[in-house]
């Protein structure tokens, strides 16, 4: 199986590592107790609070070409959830360029005042490694069906 897992540390290490250089402050997971009384665990954290984000390394489309929904509804929780906390700067970090790209088109116009969605590039060797993992996870959900199994779901 593919250890999704440790890349995800890595990459939100990153991006906690690129946050702190930008604001001047530590960053840190942390769970935060939202306005309505329940707690969520947030990426990045700012030592003084004054800045909460959610980090999502999703990549574009999908293997076969598809708009990734699942994951825009992925990120769309994050937004409720980034809605729920109070801080100063509420960030949806997203580290695929294409990824950016859908979602800014799937959600324009329907982000709550205070949200900032940013792209964060990560480095080459990160985003390499990211890529390979995330392939291998594809494959391992991808449906391996015989020519005749395909065209029935085809129609034909």
């Amino acid at each position: 199986m593919a250890n999704t897992r440790y890349l995800t540390t890595a990459v939100e290490d990153e991006v906690r590592n690129r946050l702190s250089e930008t604001h001047q402050v530590a960053f840190h997971k942390r769970t935060l107790r939202l306005q309505t009384g329940g707690d969520h665990e947030f990426d990045a954290v700012s030592d003084n609070g004054r800045i909460v984000a959610s980090v999502k390394t999703a990549s574009g489309r999908t293997s076969g070409g598809a708009h990734p929904a699942g994951t825009v509804v992925n990120c769309i929780a994050e937004l409720y959830f980034l809605t729920l906390v109070r801080a100063r700067r509420r960030l949806l970090v997203l580290t695929s360029p294409g990824f950016h790209a859908i979602f800014m088109r799937a959600v324009k116009g329907k982000i709550a005042a205070g949200i900032e969605i940013v792209h964060i590039p990560l480095p080459a060797e990160l985003q390499a490694r990211l890529s390979a993992v995330q392939q291998v996870a594809n494959d391992e959900v991808q449906p391996v069906l015989d020519p005749a199994e395909l065209r029935v779901l085809n129609g034909g």
